[in-house]
Order: structure tokens, then C-alpha cells, then sequence
């Protein structure tokens, strides 16, 4: 995980995520995506990019149903060992009120 919300309330939330890219060659499957802290294997919106040798930023952007104390967060990674990095990553999320306003 490169960037999480606190906790948070139960509800549905939009959440958006980004992260710089440095991606050295030979580096492949390279790309972020939302997930909930309590299962960051469970995609809920990813970006990838295929470029070699290359410094890009990856955006996500999801609605997402959270418990309470649950968090969102934003995973990246690359397939390789050559030195790619995340930098700069955030994240955040908005939660949306029902018709009750609780």
C-alpha cells in the first residue's frame, strides 16, 4: 500500500488515488489501484501504464462501500525487481450521505 484514508465511518464513499510512476525497463505489469485496507488484493478501480524506462502518474477514481474502521488505500506495484518506484501517492475519499443525512 503506498497511500490510506484514516479509518472511517461506514458508508459509501467516491475515492480517488494517484501516484507518481518511475518505472525502469524490464519492469512489467505496472500499475495501481483502490482497494479497502481490509482486503488490498480486491481491485476496485485500476490504472496501468506500459511504458519502459519512463516517470508517469496513474489515476483511479471509485465508489466504495466501507464498514466502520475500515480504510481505502491505493496499492501499486510492478512485476520485477529492477528499482521502480511510487512516489508522491494520495489518496481521497468523500463520503456520500443518504436520504437520512446520517
Amino acid at each position: 500500500m503506498v497511500a490510506s484514508t484514516e479509518k472511517l465511518r461506514a458508508g459509501t464513499y467516491y475515492v480517488t488515488a494517484t501516484a507518481w510512476l518511475s518505472v525502469i525497463t524490464g519492469d512489467a505489469e505496472r500499475g495501481c489501484w483502490i482497494a479497502k485496507g481490509s482486503a488490498p488484493g480486491t481491485v476496485y478501480n485500476q490504472g496501468i501504464e506500459n511504458l519502459d524506462n519512463a516517470v508517469f502518474t496513474i489515476a483511479e477514481t471509485a465508489a466504495v462501500r466501507v464498514t466502520a474502521g475500515d480504510t481505502l488505500v491505493e496499492v501499486c506495484q510492478t512485476g520485477g525487481t529492477n528499482g521502480s518506484l511510487a512516489l508522491d501517492p494520495g489518496a481521497l475519499a468523500i463520503r456520500v450521505l443518504s436520504a437520512s443525512h446520517r
